[in-house]
């Protein structure tokens, strides 16, 4: 899955909405279907509503957690070099 704009024609406007992707493989082509629609990108972004479908989804995810822990001070980062060298040398 994952997260496209979809531009749409209207009244010769064009507006960009954001949705939610899946790709399935059907008869031996790529089809995309569309989970979820969120909304008028514009829309979401002035109204801060894009930030927080963000952060809700960021709760699900244990990679970003450990980007926000460090970037909130409670992880400490050190250089490989405290440990010393990860593979025994190769002889070479």
């Amino acid at each position: 899955m994952f997260v496209r704009t979809k531009a749409v024609r209207y009244r010769g406007t064009t507006h960009q909405y954001l949705q939610i992707v899946q790709s399935r493989r059907e008869g031996g082509r790529v089809k995309q279907i569309v989970v979820a629609s969120l909304g008028k990108f514009s829309d979401l972004k002035e109204s801060g509503s894009l930030d927080g479908i963000i952060r809700g989804l960021v709760r699900f995810s244990d990679t970003l957690r450990l980007v926000q822990g460090h970037e909130a001070g409670a992880l400490k980062v050190q250089s490989d070099r405290v440990w010393g060298p990860v593979l025994p040398p190769t002889g070479r």
